[in-house]
């Protein structure tokens, strides 16, 4: 019994961990803002692997594959009694759909 208390411990800490991770994924993209091929749960788990945490590919619950630039809510069943979700970010890798460049154009204030 204990032991299975330690391993569900240590699935709710690294829940914890994953919860507050933000992941962004660089993507091809061709017209009408559309991924060249989809982000997949190997992708995303080999992201999560370049941040140190290590999860199987078949604990990340996808209902189909991301297609489509933006932000995603993806779900992990590290444990049976926990599932956890990891926030991502799909972006382009080509800079001029590169959103962190686009700048807002302030209203231009008249003077009277």
């Amino acid at each position: 019994r204990a032991k299975m208390d330690a391993i569900l411990a240590i699935a709710e800490e690294l829940a914890a961990r994953i919860s507050e991770l933000n992941i962004e994924i660089k993507m091809r993209i061709g017209d009408n803002d559309k991924l060249y091929g989809s982000v997949t749960s190997s992708l995303i788990a080999s992201t999560l692997a370049e941040q140190g945490i290590t999860i199987d590919r078949r604990r990340i619950l996808l209902n189909s594959s991301i297609r489509t630039l933006g932000e995603h809510s993806v779900r992990i069943r590290l444990h049976p009694d926990v599932i956890t979700e990891l926030k991502i970010k799909i972006i382009s890798e080509d800079k001029k759909y590169d959103d962190s460049n686009i700048q807002e154009n302030p209203a231009e204030e008249s003077e009277e």
